[in-house]
């Protein structure tokens, strides 16, 4: 199995118009790039009641820790992938966002989003992401011939995915 690779240009512009929406867990909302075979996971949090807008969402006022994060990318990176190897651990890697594109995502995808999500929106206290290569796609065929993979999804590591019928 090919290790699978990231083509996107970290030096590029991120601009919410090149991403689309991919799916979204408790604590996140996972974005795949248009162009690249890459995924963007952003943090979450509460939108400050009473008004569901997106512009409202809780910030909270204790400092940005990005630590935990990077915890999880280490044990992910220098653990895990060494161990099972490349071609079955993606690398991740935290990157920073520009201002204003967590709030550009919230406001691009919200009709996407499930009804039973919106409670919670992108946080734009955080300022970063973790970008790593979007292994729910198949590979194209190995031949060199051009071929259309089939629709896969997988909603995280708990096994859950589904496959569309042509």
């Amino acid at each position: 199995m090919e290790e699978a690779m990231s083509q996107f240009d970290p030096k590029l512009p991120l601009r919410v118009e090149d991403w689309i929406y991919r799916d979204e867990g408790h604590a996140n909302i996972v974005i795949a790039n248009r162009c690249s075979r890459d995924v963007l996971r952003l943090r979450k949090c509460e939108i400050s009641p009473p008004s569901p807008k997106l512009d409202q969402p809780r910030v909270g006022s204790k400092e940005l820790d990005t630590s935990q994060w990077q915890k999880q990318l280490d044990y992910q990176n220098l653990v895990m992938r060494p161990l099972l190897g490349r071609q079955y651990v993606p690398s991740a890697h935290l990157i920073q966002l520009p201002e204003g594109f967590v709030e550009g995502v919230n406001k691009a995808f919200v009709s996407q989003r499930p009804a039973i999500r919106r409670h919670k929106a992108g946080d734009p206290s955080w300022r970063c992401g973790i970008l790593l290569p979007d292994v729910a796609l198949l590979p194209l065929s190995t031949r060199g011939e051009a071929s259309t993979p089939p629709s896969v999804t997988s909603n995280g590591i708990r096994g859950d995915f589904s496959v569309a019928d042509p």
